[in-house]
């Protein structure tokens, strides 16, 4: 029975080992999620790795290493939509450009704003003056995409994180069986009826 364990075991580790590359950084739960069907003897702990695996799966957590490492072709073009995960993955300075004519703006605005009240303090003015909403006009984005983004540029930033090695083996992972097979468990047997307990055990004495 052992020597069965150790074997499973064994294939186990060489199944997800290609794809396993733990950067702490994205938490020790998804670090550990690929290895999931490695704590059969704690079903509580495998069942939230396999959990936070299969969410991994679905794209919910993209701005991990581990999701640009095993799905680069899913996670680099929606870092061209999403600045933060641009950032996670260091291509904000590949994709995106900030617009710092805006930035000054704003900068220049906060400045008058402050010299307004200094000198409305300076004056003596104790009287509340009635606020005007003013209408602002729709800025330009802060942080647009540069323009020698597209789709050559993209390819090739997926093409750099594409390891096939790597992509063999999740697909190896993906495909494998469940532990343990799918064969069905034995029935349990059936109860004895409360009063043929109750007869068995008063004639013992």
């Amino acid at each position: 029975m052992l020597a069965v364990e150790l074997a499973t075991m064994l294939d186990e580790v060489k199944r997800v080992a290609p794809v396993w590359n733990p950067d702490l950084d994205d938490g020790i739960v998804l670090v550990l999620s690929p290895l999931w069907r490695l704590f059969p003897q704690h079903r509580a702990w495998q069942n939230e790795l396999k959990a936070r695996w299969d969410d991994l799966c679905a794209g919910k957590y993209d701005w991990s290493h581990l999701a640009m490492r095993l799905w680069p072709e899913r996670v680099v073009p929606k870092c061209t939509e999403d600045l933060s995960l641009a950032i996670a993955h260091r291509l904000d300075q590949i994709l995106w450009d900030e617009n710092k004519t805006e930035r000054a703006e704003e900068a220049g605005t906060e400045s008058a704003a402050g010299n307004d009240q200094a000198e409305m303090y300076d004056g003596g003015v104790e009287e509340e003056r009635p606020k005007k909403k003013a209408k602002r006009a729709k800025r330009a984005p802060r942080w647009t995409l540069k323009p020698a983004v597209n789709k050559k540029l993209i390819d090739q930033l997926i093409a750099d994180r594409t390891n096939l090695t790597v992509k063999d083996a999740l697909k190896n992972l993906l495909e494998a069986p469940m532990p343990g097979g799918n064969a069905p468990r034995a029935p349990a047997a059936p109860k004895a009826p409360k009063r043929a307990k109750k007869a068995a055990v008063e004639g013992l004495f």
